[in-house]
């Protein structure tokens, strides 16, 4: 017989027992989560894109992405704001200031006409750059003290989509190439390696770095109704965050037809590079091939391309994106700034007729110009008097800018524009836009706080840009060339081709340090442009748009013995070296306008500026040949005399140079617009 053990020693068993028991699971829980915690190389891989789940809104997004933060008037967070109240004739009145975010530090207000108290951009000395976290700091830009940060674009998209057709769309920045057929391009600061990947221009001394993606699809709808904009989280050591953008190609898209989908990449209003791929739209039956994801293969291998070239961050760097670049109405806008936190995005449209209201504008500014010089009256009532028409054509000029402010610029600009005007935090501006109809520097602003308004050509520094598809052109430009002297052509007109003001301009040049003269024949020219060595290269004579239909080149400058249009200019220029890039002056009728033929953006402007010149200027519209040839000298004059103290912006120039409109009252004074950094800076050449 067994003999019973006794009850106070069963109890004692009993309570080891649980207490080992609980020991035991809770040692299972702790090497459990050990085991099962996410390491970030893995958990930032994307999910399975086919299935079709709803989008969740990344947890980084700035609150308001695509809007303004609510104003005072209560719109509440992430709701859309308010409509803009209307005139009587349905012009938009000036917009409330917008309640941005703002920057941890204030940067100097810019002394009229100064440089060194403009620098807002990183590695500038005059102001910090606000981080695009409210209320969080960020280093300066420089090399990252564990070496520089490289990532592939990753941008994943089915490579066939059907008219209607919902689809996924994924961004981010990776270690490894995983979506092959992804091409990109660097920004200013940054690389682009022999793998196609981007060496990224970011603050040192940090493990992660917020990151703005814009995507630009011209053809497709969000299917969520958000804007195309998210914000990733970019590690120092591993991939970054996933961006998910649902789209829906419409309906009306023609099968056969190739769209281009596009992502941009920003940190702190600073552009940092790009990428894009083609989507090919299919015919309804046609299979929907695979994803880049799945796909093999290496890159696309070339030489590294090096885009340092310095410069500073413009204070609204705004996109303006056009569905169809050759009738330009409907658009997505993109705004950029480092006195904001993230993006602002929206969209807008034209009027079918705003093209051609604007050229409209630009002859009769012709004909007003014209009646000035040539003393005859506007009115009666002027009986010639030559103050009277100035201040007619100034108050015309007034109107004219005025109105595409209130009707014409979107209202996500207008309000950033307020905001950083009343801040005093605005004083560069660069647009970009795949069509270069709308004339910016025209643009009349009102002013604020009792101060008058002005024409941002005059008020602001202010450069345009016209990205392209293809690789031959940066999506951004660089902000920094070296002076090497002045190479001017002046072509020798007979008859009434004559210019006789020409030689009066060239007089002017010739003054200039390092002035070489260039024969005006084709030889001449085009032994100048396969070399410009670094030169500022000067053209005086005549432009022309032609007619295509009737075989002649949509746009071209007359020398002495043939005619250059941009096409020829592709096959004769020779690569610019990126240490010595030249700047080319076209003073000609039309030269700085453009238009869109064959479904990209031509003209003088992006001709140029492909074959690696650091920035261009020219003409929106004919002009007289006396004050084109006194705007040259006169610019050519503060030029040099901006390098006396080392180093001169070019867009400060042309602000200065365009006041003499008010003394003057010739309009010719503003049609010359700039294609480049509106930061670009002149320095002078070392002995």
């Amino acid at each position: 017989m067994r003999t019973p053990k006794p009850a106070g020693r069963r109890r004692g068993l009993l309570v080891a027992a649980v207490v080992a028991f609980v020991l035991l699971v809770a040692l299972w829980l702790v090497a459990s989560s050990l085991v099962s915690a996410p390491r970030r190389e893995h958990a930032s891989r994307p999910p399975d894109m086919s299935a079709e789940l709803p989008a969740p809104k990344p947890a980084g997004d700035p609150p308001g992405a695509g809007s303004l933060p609510p104003t005072a008037g209560g719109d509440g967070p992430g709701e859309p704001a308010s409509p803009l109240p209307e005139t009587s004739d349905g012009a938009s009145l000036e917009p409330p200031p917008a309640v941005l975010p703002a920057p941890s530090e204030q940067p100097p207000v810019p002394a009229e006409g100064g440089f060194a108290d403009n620098d807002h951009g990183m590695g500038s000395g005059g102001g910090g750059m606000a981080s695009p976290v409210e209320g969080e700091k960020q280093p300066e830009t420089g090399a990252p003290a564990g070496g520089p940060v490289v990532r592939h674009p990753y941008l994943d998209a089915p490579e066939t989509i059907q008219p209607g057709e919902r689809i996924a769309v994924t961004v981010a920045l990776t270690l490894d190439p995983l979506t092959p057929g992804v091409t990109a391009k660097a920004a200013p600061g940054g690389k682009l390696t022999t793998e196609g990947a981007l060496e990224l221009p970011l603050p040192a001394d940090a493990e992660s770095w917020p990151i703005d993606v814009d995507l630009i699809a011209p053809g497709f709808d969000a299917a969520d109704g958000e804007p195309l904009q998210r914000r990733i989280v970019l590690y120092r050591d591993n991939d970054s965050d996933f961006a998910r953008f649902d789209l829906t190609l419409r309906s009306d898209a023609v099968t056969g037809t190739t769209r281009r989908l596009a992502a941009r990449f920003y940190h702190a209003g600073r552009f940092l590079g790009s990428a894009a791929r083609p989507v090919v739209v299919a015919g309804n039956g046609q299979p929907a091939q695979p994803s880049a994801l799945s796909s093999s293969g290496p890159m696309a291998q070339g030489e590294a391309i090096d885009l340092d070239v310095g410069g500073s961050v413009p204070d609204m760097d705004v996109l303006v994106q056009f569905e169809d670049p050759a009738r330009p109405r409907h658009a997505a806008v993109y705004i950029h700034s480092p006195h904001i936190a993230g993006a602002i995005v929206g969209s807008f449209d034209l009027p079918d007729d705003a093209v051609g209201w604007i050229e409209a504008n630009y002859a009769q500014m012709v004909t007003l110009g014209s009646r000035l010089r040539s003393a005859s009256s506007l009115t009666a009532a002027a009986d010639g008097d030559p103050a009277a028409q100035r201040k007619r054509i100034v108050a015309f000029a007034e109107g004219f800018g005025d109105q595409l402010y209130r009707r014409y610029t979107p209202r996500e600009f207008r309000q950033v524009f307020v905001q950083l005007r009343a801040e005093k935090r605005l004083s560069s501006l660069l647009v970009s836009s795949n069509s270069p109809a709308f004339p910016w520097e025209l643009v009349f602003a009102p002013g604020g706080d009792g101060e008058p308004g002005g024409f941002l050509g005059i008020t602001y520094r202010i450069g345009r840009w016209t990205p392209r598809d293809d690789g031959g052109l940066s999506d951004r430009p660089g902000g920094e060339i070296v002076f090497n002297g002045v190479a001017a052509v002046a072509p020798h007109y007979a008859g009434r081709q004559a210019l006789p003001f020409q030689q009066r301009e060239i007089d002017a040049l010739s003054a200039l340090s390092g002035f070489d003269a260039i024969g005006g024949d084709y030889a001449a020219f085009e032994a100048l442009v396969r070399d410009p060595v670094g030169r500022f290269v000067h053209f005086s004579g005549h432009g022309a748009i032609g007619d295509p239909l009737a075989g002649e080149a949509p746009f071209a400058i007359l020398l002495e013995d043939e005619r250059i249009d941009p096409t020829t200019w592709r096959r004769i220029a020779g690569a610019a070296d990126p240490a010595r890039r030249p700047f080319y002056f076209f003073n000609a009728c039309d030269s700085g306008a453009a238009k869109v033929m064959g479904g990209f953006v031509q003209g003088w402007g992006a001709t140029v500026l492909e074959s690696g010149a650091g920035g261009f200027i020219g003409g929106m519209w004919p002009l007289s040949d006396e004050t084109a040839a006194t705007f040259a000298a006169e610019y050519y004059a503060r030029l040099v005399g901006g390098l006396a103290a080392d180093r001169v912006r070019i867009a400060d120039v042309l602000r200065e140079v365009r006041r003499g409109f008010y003394a003057t009252g010739d309009p010719t004074y503003l049609a010359y617009t700039f294609y480049g950094d509106p930061n670009l800076t002149v320095i002078r050449q070392q002995p």
